[in-house]
């Protein structure tokens, strides 16, 4: 866990850039043996894989590309073969998605297939505007080896990197109601 990843000013350039193009994201996908289909009953939120190449994808990935790849970071994984990008036929390959929750939003256990690491980036308007979407992390790759799970509250700026082997979730989102008084 990297707490201030890519400092406030960043991050608020991040969210301002993710603001134009939040139009074009659309239901998450799961994918169910080769085949992309939506299932709002295992999985429930918004997507954009940022592989589209344009202006506005070019500069996100550009932001996460500088912060995955500086020398603090690189060290720190090294350290964890598990976590290690560098060596490997993962190297320095990646596939970058934007996800949005909203109220109700979730993603039940699961693990993620294609990658050797995944890293998952926080990052919302403040003040925080919702409960929930909190990251739960497993020490097992599938349910009956899961002996027990972590969970990781959904700060802004915040930055989980773990095996995509290991299960994983997103705790459902609650927006919070403010009460006139």
């Amino acid at each position: 866990v990297v707490d201030n990843f890519l400092g406030s000013r960043t991050n608020q350039q991040l969210l301002g850039m993710i603001a134009t193009i939040q139009d074009r994201m659309i239901d998450a996908e799961i994918i169910d043996h080769g085949v992309r289909r939506t299932d709002h009953g295992f999985r429930k939120n918004l997507n954009l894989w940022l592989d589209t190449f344009d202006n506005d994808t070019l500069g996100i990935m550009s932001i996460f590309t500088a912060g995955f790849f500086n020398p603090q970071i690189e060290q720190a994984v090294a350290q964890l073969p598990e976590l290690n990008h560098i060596d490997g036929i993962q190297s320095r390959t990646h596939n970058m998605v934007l996800s949005r929750y909203s109220s109700t939003d979730f993603y039940k256990w699961h693990t993620d297939g294609g990658g050797h690491v995944t890293w998952n980036y926080f990052c919302y308007q403040t003040p925080k505007q919702f409960a929930g979407g909190d990251f739960e992390l497993s020490n097992g790759m599938y349910q009956q080896d899961r002996l027990g799970t972590t969970t990781i509250e959904c700060l802004n700026d915040r930055l989980v990197i773990f095996p995509a082997k290991y299960q994983h979730c997103v705790t459902p989102v609650v927006a919070k109601h403010s009460v006139a008084g």
